[in-house]
C-alpha cells in the first residue's frame, strides 16, 4: 500500500497527467487535417492568361472582374485544415469600391494610394471564407 506522505503517489499522479496529455494530444494531431494548395502551372498560366485578356480588352474597366478571377482561382485550390476555401466577392462589388478608391486618389492627390493595399487586402479577406 501506498502511504499518502512518499512520492510515489506524487510520482503515479504526475506520470498518469502527462499520459493523458499527451493521448489528448495525438489524438487533436490525428483529427487536424492538412491543409494544402491544389493549383497546377497550367491552371496559374490560363488563369493569368483570361485576366491579362479581359483587362486588355476593356482598356482596365474590368480589372475587379479580372481579380475576383484570381482571388476565386486561390481559394477553389486552398484547403485549411481539411476545409475548402471559398471567395464570394464579385467584380461587381469591386468595381465600387475600385471606383471610390481611384476619386480619392484623385481628390488627395495619391496619398490615399498608400491605403489602397491595405483597403483591397480588407476587402478579399471580408469575402474569403471556409466552407
Amino acid at each position: 500500500m501506498i502511504s499518502p506522505d512518499s512520492g510515489e503517489l506524487v510520482n503515479t499522479f504526475c506520470f498518469e497527467k502527462c499520459w493523458r496529455l499527451l493521448n489528448n494530444e495525438a489524438k487533436q494531431r490525428k483529427t487536424m487535417n492538412e491543409s494544402k494548395f491544389t493549383g497546377g502551372l497550367l491552371g496559374m498560366i490560363g488563369t493569368y492568361i483570361l485576366m491579362v485578356l479581359l483587362t486588355c480588352f476593356t482598356l482596365g474597366l474590368a480589372l475587379p472582374w479580372a481579380i475576383c478571377i484570381w482571388q476565386n482561382w486561390v481559394a477553389n485550390h486552398t484547403v485549411i485544415d481539411g476545409k475548402q476555401m471559398v471567395f464570394d466577392g464579385t467584380g461587381g462589388q469591386l468595381f465600387g469600391n475600385y471606383i471610390k478608391w481611384w476619386l480619392l486618389c484623385i481628390v488627395t492627390l495619391s496619398i490615399y494610394s498608400w491605403w489602397l493595399p491595405i483597403k483591397f487586402k480588407q476587402w478579399t479577406t471580408m469575402h474569403t471564407h471556409i466552407r
